[in-house]
Parts: structure tokens; C-alpha cells; sequence
């Protein structure tokens, strides 16, 4: 049976070096159970959010996005 990969530790987590990976979201899942806030895909929806806002404040910043034109569509 393949083992999960880990590769950072709850503490690289806890102190913003490393993201929630889904090997990480499992080691949670178990660790609080999931009727105690511990769900994997609760955990992987938050490291998303995360990454998306961060995403999002670097685009800001950088006018990252000024050449992407909106696509227009037409209802017919």
C-alpha cells in the first residue's frame, strides 16, 4: 500500500512556510475527527481560498491582469 507523501510538518503549516497539502488535510482529518472541524475537504477549500486571495492581492498590486481582456457574450 502506497504511503501519503508529507512533505512539510505541521509546523512549516502553522507558521505559513508550507500550504495544507491533501496528505496534510488527511493527517488533520484524523488527528481532530470530522465531526470536530477536522474534515480534509474543509481543510484543501481553505488552503484554496487562501492561495486565490493571495493570488488576487499580487494581481492587484502588480496590474498583473491589464492585458487580459474581459470575454463578452452575447445571449441570444
Amino acid at each position: 500500500m502506497p504511503r501519503l507523501q508529507n512533505p512539510c510538518s505541521a509546523a512549516s503549516v502553522s507558521e505559513d512556510r508550507a500550504a495544507i497539502s491533501p496528505a496534510m488535510a488527511l493527517r488533520i482529518e484524523r488527528w481532530l475527527g470530522r465531526d470536530h472541524g477536522g474534515a480534509a475537504e474543509v481543510w484543501i477549500a481553505q488552503q484554496a481560498a487562501y492561495d486565490l486571495w493571495q493570488a488576487r492581492q499580487v494581481a492587484k498590486e502588480t496590474n498583473a491582469l491589464a492585458a487580459v481582456k474581459a470575454l463578452k457574450l452575447q445571449i441570444a
